[in-house]
């Protein structure tokens, strides 16, 4: 992952992964470019939830523990008046199998982009899942580069920006 970019073992990190600032200031890294905005949200099992999350008093929410998601999901949380646990887990998988196979949660939340595909290709009946419309952060995915090497930055900055501008022309 990021560490594979900051030692110096790869040129360029494309993942889904945040623009944040403590990866530009403490990783040593800078974004070469914007690939997408996505935002955090939620999903839950079909009939589980009725109403507005924000409206929801108690619920048990699957979580990876990830910086980012975890402190969304707790702002979110807070500012809500919310008696909601987090069920923090290692690994995308956990959480995962933690929601859809073993239901210990009634919601799961990540970027949205991460749950449409899992609804989509990750469980036999997209429609026993319900994406909710709520959105508690605004991420821009990113591309990094290592900060030192600023004319590699920006050799990927402008292949994306052509690789965007050549889809756009079909």
């Amino acid at each position: 992952g990021l560490q594979a970019i900051q030692g110096g073992n790869v040129d360029v990190y494309i993942s889904n992964i945040t623009w944040t600032y403590s990866r530009d200031m403490v990783g040593h890294l800078t974004p070469a470019a914007v690939l997408y905005y996505d935002g955090q949200g939620f999903m839950s099992h079909k009939g589980s939830v009725r109403g507005l999350l924000s409206e929801l008093a108690t619920a048990k929410v699957c979580a990876s523990h990830s910086t980012t998601t975890i402190a969304n999901l707790q702002d979110y949380i807070q500012f809500h008046n919310l008696n909601w646990k987090i069920l923090p887990f290692e690994s995308s998988e956990g959480r995962n199998d933690a929601f859809f196979l073993a239901r210990k949660c009634d919601l799961i939340t990540t970027d949205r982009l991460v749950l449409a595909s899992l609804r989509s290709t990750a469980v036999e009946d997209a429609d026993n899942y319900i994406l909710h419309d709520e959105i508690i952060s605004k991420e821009p995915l990113v591309a990094y580069v290592r900060a030192a090497d600023m004319v590699w930055g920006n050799v990927v900055r402008w292949a994306i920006y052509a690789t965007i501008a050549a889809e756009e022309k079909g």
